[in-house]
C-alpha cells in the first residue's frame, strides 16, 4: 500500500494553493481526492481504515517538512511553524473525503461483483391481509466500511455515474424475483425506487422495457417509486419524458407523500397510480390527532384522484385499525414484515397465501 500512500500524498501536496486558511486554521486541500484520485490512482484496497490512518500520518509528516505557512506561531528555528492536520475540522474534512472515495471505489466493485444485497419489504391489502407487492431495498455491508446507508451511497452513485449500473442491477434482481413470486401469488408486483438522475435519464424507459421482456413479465408487474423531492427537483425534464413512463409498469408511486412540495397540478400530469403516505404521519396516527387527520386527508385525496393509498411505517395493530377506518388500501411496515431476503420472502408468501381473510384483531403477524 506504500505506493498508494505516496501517490496520494504527492497529489494532495502538489496542488496550488497547497493550503487554504479558514477561520485562522490552515487546512490541506483534501477536496482534490474527490476530483482526481478516481482517475489517477488505483485505490483498490480491502483495508480502507488502514489507508486513512497511513495517509493521515504521511500528510502530517510532509506538511511539517514542506509547509511555508503557519497559524502565526514561530518555530524553534525562527521560521514559521508548519500546519498540522490534527485540527478537528481538518481531520473531519480529510476523513470525509477519503470516505467518499472509498465508497465510490468499493461501490463500483460491489456492483460489478454483485455483492450488494436486495431485500424486499412486502405490502398487503388492509382488508384481506394478502400480499399485493414488495418493495426492493438495497442493503450493502462492506467488510471494512461496514454497513453503508443508501442515503450515503445513492448520491455518490448519482455524482459518479454509477447510478445507472446500480439501477440495472436492482431492476434485474427485483424482476427475476417477481417472476418467481408470481407462481405463488399471480398478481404480485414489485416496486423499485428511481433516483432523480434515473427519472430524467431518457434511456431508462427503453431499458426498463427490455428488462421486463427479459424477465417474462407484463408491465403491470412493476411499480417505479419516486419521491416528492425528485419531482420538485426536475419538473420540466420529467414533464418532457413522462409520457414514456405511462407505457411502462404499473405507473409511478409517489413515495413519502406529505413531506415534500408536490402540488395537485403535478399529481394531474404525473403518471402516478399510487400515493405512499409517509411513515412520519402513519406511525403515530393512533395517538396523534393531527397525524391521523393528515393520513385521512391523504387517503381521501388519493381515492378522489383514482389512486391507491398505501401507508408506510405501520408498526402496530392500533395503526392498522385506524387505517382501515379511514379507508386506506394497503399497508407496509414492521407490523406486516421486516425487509426480507428474496428466499425468505418466498417462504413468507407461501405461508400467507393460505391465510384466510384477516379481521382487524390479529390481522397481521410480525415476521422477524
Amino acid at each position: 500500500m506504500s505506493h498508494v500512500i505516496d501517490a496520494l500524498a504527492r497529489l494532495l501536496l502538489g496542488a496550488k494553493p497547497r493550503f487554504v486558511v479558514y477561520g485562522g486554521t490552515t487546512l490541506c486541500r483534501t477536496d482534490l481526492l474527490d476530483q482526481r484520485v478516481s482517475e489517477d490512482i488505483d485505490l483498490h484496497t480491502d483495508d480502507w481504515p488502514a489507508l486513512v490512518e497511513l495517509l493521515h500520518h504521511e500528510l502530517t509528516n510532509r506538511l511539517r517538512r514542506e509547509s511555508p505557512v503557519s497559524n502565526g506561531k514561530e518555530s524553534t528555528a525562527g521560521g514559521p511553524s508548519p500546519p498540522t492536520p490534527s485540527d478537528t475540522r481538518t481531520d473531519q474534512a480529510f476523513r470525509s473525503s477519503i470516505r467518499r472515495q472509498a465508497v465510490t471505489t468499493e461501490l463500483r466493485r460491489a456492483i460489478n461483483e454483485r455483492t450488494i444485497a436486495v431485500h424486499y419489504q412486502p405490502t398487503v391489502d388492509l382488508i384481506t391481509g394478502r400480499a399485493v407487492g414488495a418493495e426492493a431495498l438495497v442493503h450493502w455491508t462492506h467488510p471494512t466500511l461496514g454497513a453503508v446507508n443508501p442515503d450515503e451511497f445513492i448520491p455518490i452513485a448519482e455524482h459518479t455515474g454509477l447510478i445507472r449500473p446500480l439501477t440495472v442491477f436492482v431492476l434485474e434482481s427485483a424482476l427475476a424475483q417477481c417472476a418467481r413470486w408470481r407462481k405463488l401469488a399471480p398478481t404480485m408486483i414489485v416496486s423499485v425506487n428511481l433516483s432523480a438522475r434515473s427519472l430524467v435519464d431518457v434511456e431508462v424507459p427503453e431499458m426498463v422495457e427490455g428488462l421486463l421482456c427479459r424477465a417474462g413479465l407484463a408491465p403491470e408487474a412493476l411499480v417505479l417509486e419516486i419521491t416528492e423531492s425528485t419531482v420538485m427537483g426536475e419538473p420540466q425534464r420529467i414533464a418532457a419524458i413522462h409520457p414514456q413512463f405511462r407505457q411502462l409498469g404499473d405507473g409511478l408511486s409517489l413515495d413519502g407523500f406529505g413531506t415534500g412540495q408536490a402540488s395537485l397540478a403535478q399529481l394531474k400530469w404525473l403518471p402516478v397510480n399510487e400515493l405512499k403516505i409517509d411513515r412520519s404521519f402513519v406511525t403515530t396516527m393512533a395517538s396523534d390527532r393531527t397525524d391521523a387527520c393528515i393520513v385521512a386527508a391523504s387517503v381521501a385525496l388519493a381515492q378522489s384522484l383514482g389512486l391507491r393509498a398505501v401507508a408506510e411505517g405501520v408498526e402496530d395493530e392500533a395503526v392498522w385499525a385506524r387505517l382501515i377506518e379511514v379507508g386506506c388500501d394497503d399497508a407496509q411496515g414492521f407490523f406486516v414484515s421486516v425487509p426480507l431476503p428474496a428466499d425468505e420472502l418466498a417462504q413468507w408468501l407461501r405461508n400467507r397465501h393460505h391465510v384466510p381473510a384477516c379481521s382487524v384483531s390479529g390481522a397481521v403477524h410480525v415476521v422477524v
